[in-house]
């Protein structure tokens, strides 16, 4: 089983006293800070996702539909590559260099001059996720500006 959570769920206790249940019964979880929408895939061939996105206890929708779930399966391997993995074993150092192989792309897309919407358009991310991500990034490389954190980025290697 592989979840992925809101990182403000890990940040309680009956949070983490489940999530450390699951890890303990084999379950791998990632974290992240953007908004999840709530969404089960089972083989991948079948998922549930709810009628009401802001109400789940309105019932849930089974798709079956292989185009649908197609592109359920790839959201979710997207979200899974930009989330950070749960371990309470073993906390994550806090490397500053470690750099996704999509935040690489973005920097590199931005840095030959393509606007956020060209650049998001080929990550296949949208505009919104983009500019977080790129706010993330400048945030780690202690930038006040894009062409700042160009800058660092290229002196850590990074593009």
């Amino acid at each position: 089983m592989r979840t992925i959570y809101q990182t403000g769920f890990l940040r309680n206790r009956l949070g983490v006293e489940y999530a450390r249940q699951m890890l303990d019964a084999g379950a791998k979880i990632h974290a992240i800070e953007d908004p999840l929408e709530r969404m089960m895939i089972m083989d991948e061939r079948v998922a549930m996702v709810p009628i009401d996105p802001d109400n789940s206890s309105r019932g849930a929708l089974i798709v079956t539909q292989p185009g649908l779930i197609a592109g359920f399966i790839r959201l979710f391997w997207r979200l899974w590559d930009d989330a950070t993995t749960v371990s309470f074993d073993d906390p994550p150092a806090e490397d500053q260099d470690d750099v996704t192989d999509q935040d690489r792309a973005v920097l590199e897309l931005l840095a030959a001059g393509n606007t956020d919407e060209s650049a998001a358009r080929t990550v296949g991310i949208s505009v919104r996720h983009l500019r977080r991500k790129v706010a993330r990034l400048m945030e780690r490389l202690n930038a006040t500006s894009r062409f700042e954190a160009g800058v660092e980025a290229a002196r850590r290697g990074w593009l």
